[in-house]
């Protein structure tokens, strides 16, 4: 957040309508990293060779309190993402699983002021929403 701050001193970003916050875990599979996807993550009968496996959804919340209105107003947005680590688009490796996070607020009507202060605010309830998801991936049985 330091650094941030820095950098909006020199910048005086504007008009914002997202902070984003992103968490990468990788993990060594018990098996075959898709087989392993496949199994604890969806109902589908077992397959002999799985491959190239994805799994990608939202859950969004109203940032508010009041009731989520995608289009007018703020929300937050964790959006999950679970898969072989050979479809990494940065750093592609074989025999891993992905499991991210990437944790989102929104801004209606766009953030002009106390951007600093917001960032700081969304830092921690990304610390939090972190916990939530690694509780989540260990109870799956995902191995760290």
């Amino acid at each position: 957040m330091i650094i941030f701050g820095l950098i909006q001193r020199i910048v005086k970003l504007k008009g914002i309508r997202r902070i984003g916050l992103v968490a990468e875990h990788r993990f060594e599979p018990r098996k075959n990293n898709n087989t392993e996807l496949l199994s604890v993550l969806t109902k589908l009968p077992s397959k002999t060779y799985p491959a190239r496996f994805t799994l990608h959804y939202e859950n969004r919340a109203p940032s508010s309190g009041a009731t989520l209105d995608i289009e007018k107003g703020a929300f937050t947005n964790s959006i999950y993402d679970f898969y072989d680590s050979a479809l990494d688009a940065s750093a592609p490796v074989e025999g891993k699983i992905n499991a991210n996070l990437d944790f989102q607020r929104y801004y209606a009507p766009s953030l002009n002021t106390k951007i600093t202060e917001e960032a700081e605010k969304h830092f921690y309830e990304f610390k939090k929403e972190l916990k939530k998801f690694d509780d989540e991936i260990n109870n799956l049985g995902f191995k760290k």
